[in-house]
C-alpha cells in the first residue's frame, strides 16, 4: 500500500493541543501545539503534504435524526476530509 502524498485533515482547534493560525480562514495553518508538532513531523518524516480544514461548528461529531454526523465525523463521512485529528474529551 502506498501512503498518499497530500492528506486533508479535519480538526477542532484546542489550545495547547491543536492550535490553529485563522489570519486566512479559507486556508488555515497549524501554529503549535502537541497533535500540530506530531502532523507537521509526520509530514516531514513521510513525504506529504495537507490542508487543514476546521469544522463550523466545532464538535466532535453528533449522530443526528437523518442518519449523518456532524463535526468532524461527519466531515469524514461526507468525504471531505481523509480523517479527523482532535483530542477526544
Amino acid at each position: 500500500m502506498v501512503f498518499p502524498n497530500f492528506l486533508k485533515i479535519a480538526v477542532i482547534p484546542l489550545r495547547h493541543i491543536i492550535e490553529v493560525n485563522n489570519n486566512n480562514s479559507k486556508n488555515p495553518k497549524l501554529s503549535r501545539g502537541l497533535e500540530s508538532s506530531i502532523i507537521k513531523f509526520l509530514s516531514e518524516a513521510l513525504g506529504f503534504k495537507y490542508r487543514i480544514f476546521v469544522t463550523g461548528d466545532r464538535e466532535w461529531g453528533r449522530f443526528t435524526e437523518n442518519g449523518t454526523w456532524t463535526g468532524v465525523i461527519g466531515m469524514v463521512q461526507d468525504n471531505e476530509t481523509i480523517f479527523d485529528l482532535d483530542t477526544w474529551r
